[in-house]
């Protein structure tokens, strides 16, 4: 059966996605570690066991809600959904769909995002007065512990959430002017 692979910025709502995946699956499912939280200060234990039974065609783990450390040099053996949850910058993002359909059977990588981020105004983040001012990736302005999500968000994040033509605008921020930089 394909997988799915959750991408979350967040260790404490990829384990309580986790939870609510596991507590309304079908009945026969129930404490099986159909679908598992996964992240990089877990116990190594934990890590090789769950990552062993989300690879393993038999393995019980379906579903693996995951953070960043999952997205990166890793081949799955048959994923074919992935999601980013949240506002991510494009090439994390990018990064993260490349787990996806390694077989070519087909699959479909989404990006999940709450409304606020259909509103954030671009020029928020014209402050020339930052180090960083020239960085696609910057968030609005310095961030302190604390800041929340939208003032963690990406330009480039949300410049790829805003967009009407995706390829287009992942071209743009690759630096792609190839003759299939579209297809």
């Amino acid at each position: 059966q394909p997988r799915v692979l959750l991408f979350f910025d967040s260790n404490s709502l990829a384990l309580r996605v986790a939870k609510f995946l596991n507590a309304h699956a079908p009945p026969h499912l129930h404490n099986k570690g159909f679908s598992r939280h996964y992240y990089s200060t877990m116990s190594p234990e934990y890590l090789d066991i769950t990552h062993e039974s989300f690879n393993d065609p038999n393995g019980s783990c379906r579903i693996l809600c995951a953070t960043a450390g999952e997205s990166v040099g890793i081949d799955h053996h048959d994923v074919r959904l992935t999601a980013n949850i949240g506002v991510v910058d494009p090439s994390d993002g990018q990064q993260r769909g490349g787990r996806n359909d390694r077989l070519q059977l087909g699959g479909v990588h989404i990006t999940l995002y709450e409304e606020w981020a259909q509103n954030v105004k671009l020029d928020e983040f014209e402050n020339k007065d930052l180090p960083f001012a020239s960085d696609p990736d910057r968030p609005r302005t310095f961030l302190k512990k604390g800041s929340n999500k939208r003032e963690r968000a990406p330009r480039s994040g949300i410049e790829y959430i805003q967009c009407t033509c995706v390829r287009k605008f992942l071209a743009m921020y690759n630096g792609d002017t190839s003759s299939s930089c579209m297809s």
